[in-house]
C-alpha cells in the first residue's frame, strides 16, 4: 500500500508540472482562459545604400620645418614678423640693409657698359685688320694681335655680365621672403644685428597642406588606395569636416600593433588647422547597395543571437538574422530577412513562436 501511494504521488506531481502549467513556448492565456493577444508595433525593412566607413584617430603634422638663413652678409634693417605669425608664400619676412649692394650693382652696370664699348671698338679694329691682312697690306702678326684683343674684350664683357648677375642676386637677397605658407615658430635675430652668410634668421613650419598620419588594422589595408579621400574632423571646430588625400601607405606592418601607417595631405589654405591637432579620420571603403535596414528596436540579442519577430496573418514567428553595420537608430541586416516581411519593432519582449498579435497601425510597404 505504501508503494502504491508513493507511485500515485509521483504521477500527480508530474502531471501538475507538465500538464497544468502554462507553456509560454506554445501558448499564453488571459484570465478568461482565452489565448492572449499581444499589442505590437511593426515596420517593413527599408532598402537603403549603406556606406562602409572605416574610422581612425590620427595627428596633423607640419609638412616640413624650415630654417630660414641669410644668403648674404650685412646688417639687419628690419624683421617684419614675430613668433606665432601666419605667413603666405612670398611674404616679406626680413630686410637687410641694401645700400652697399645697390652701389655694387651700379658699379657692375658701369663696368659692363665700359667693356661692351671696348668690345665694340675691338670688333671694328679686328674687321679693319682682317681686310688689310687679306689685301696683303699688313703682316699676319698684326691681324693675330687684333684677334687676341677682340677675344679679350669679349671675355671681359662676359665677366662683367657675371659680376652684374651676382650683384643683382645679392641685392635681391637683402629681402628674405617666406618660401611657403606656414607659421613662424622662432625669431632668432632682431633689427640692427650684423649677420654673416648662412646665419639663421627665423624658423617656420609649412602648414598648407598639412600631413595627416594615422594607422589602420592590417586587415583593412586592401580597402585603402593612394589618392583616396580622407574626411577629417578636429575638436577645435566641432561640426566641420576637412578633406584630405592619401599619398602614402606604409609597406611594412607594425609587428607589435599589427597596424599600417597611412599618410594624407590635408588642405589648410586659411591656416585654421594647426600642427599637433588630434584628428578623427573616416574613409569610405565601400557601399552596400540596396541593403535591408531595420530600426534598432526591432532586433533583440538573446543568447548571443540576433532575433526578430516576423508577423504574418497576425501570428508572430521568431527569426534569427545576421546583423551588419550599426547606424544611428537602425541596423543593416545581411541575412535571414526578406524585403516585404513585417517585423515587430515594439512589444516583442513577451512574444514567442505562434503568439497572436494585434497591429494597431499597419505601415505602408516600401516599394
Amino acid at each position: 500500500m505504501k508503494l502504491n501511494g508513493l507511485l500515485f504521488f509521483i504521477l500527480i506531481t508530474f502531471w501538475l508540472i507538465t500538464g497544468c502549467g502554462d507553456d509560454e513556448g506554445e501558448t499564453s492565456r488571459d484570465s478568461n482562459g482565452e489565448d492572449k493577444i499581444f499589442p505590437v508595433e511593426v515596420s517593413y525593412p527599408s532598402v537603403e545604400d549603406i556606406p562602409y566607413i572605416l574610422t581612425a584617430v590620427g595627428s596633423l603634422l607640419a609638412l616640413e620645418d624650415i630654417d630660414i638663413s641669410s644668403e648674404i652678409e650685412g646688417k639687419i634693417e628690419k624683421v617684419l614678423v614675430d613668433e606665432g605669425y601666419s605667413v603666405r608664400k612670398g611674404d616679406l619676412l626680413v630686410k637687410i640693409d641694401d645700400e652697399r649692394f645697390v652701389y655694387r650693382v651700379e658699379r657692375c652696370e658701369a663696368v659692363l657698359k665700359q667693356t661692351q664699348a671696348e668690345l665694340a671698338n675691338a670688333q671694328l679694329i679686328l674687321k679693319r685688320k682682317k681686310e688689310l691682312y687679306e689685301e696683303g697690306a699688313i703682316p699676319r702678326q698684326m691681324y693675330d694681335d687684333a684677334l687676341t684683343q677682340h677675344d679679350s674684350a669679349q671675355a671681359a664683357v662676359e665677366r662683367a655680365k657675371a659680376d652684374l648677375r651676382l650683384a643683382r642676386r645679392e641685392l635681391k637677397d637683402t629681402k628674405v621672403y617666406a618660401p611657403a605658407d606656414g607659421g613662424i615658430t622662432k625669431k632668432i635675430v632682431s633689427g640692427g644685428e650684423y649677420v654673416k652668410k648662412g646665419t639663421p634668421l627665423l624658423t617656420m613650419v609649412c602648414t598648407n597642406p598639412l600631413k595627416l598620419s594615422f594607422t589602420v588594422p592590417e586587415r583593412y589595408v586592401s580597402q585603402i588606395a593612394l589618392g583616396q579621400e580622407a574626411k577629417v574632423k578636429v575638436k577645435a571646430y566641432p561640426g566641420e569636416e576637412f578633406s584630405g588625400e592619401i599619398y602614402s601607405i606604409n609597406p611594412q606592418v607594425d609587428a607589435t600593433t599589427r597596424t599600417v601607417e597611412i599618410k594624407a595631405y590635408v588642405k589648410n589654405e586659411n591656416g585654421r588647422l594647426k600642427p599637433g591637432f588630434f584628428a578623427d579620420v573616416s574613409l569610405l571603403t565601400g557601399v552596400h547597395k540596396d541593403a535591408l535596414v531595420l530600426p534598432e528596436t526591432a532586433v533583440l540579442i538573446l543568447e548571443n543571437k540576433s532575433i526578430v519577430f516576423i508577423v504574418k496573418n497576425y501570428v508572430a514567428s521568431r527569426r534569427e538574422v545576421d546583423m551588419g553595420r550599426r547606424l544611428p537608430g537602425k541596423i543593416e541586416i545581411l541575412g535571414g530577412l526578406k524585403k516585404g516581411e513585417m517585423v515587430v519593432t515594439a512589444g516583442q519582449v513577451p512574444l514567442y513562436d505562434g503568439a497572436q498579435v494585434r497591429v494597431d497601425k499597419q505601415p505602408p510597404m516600401e516599394e
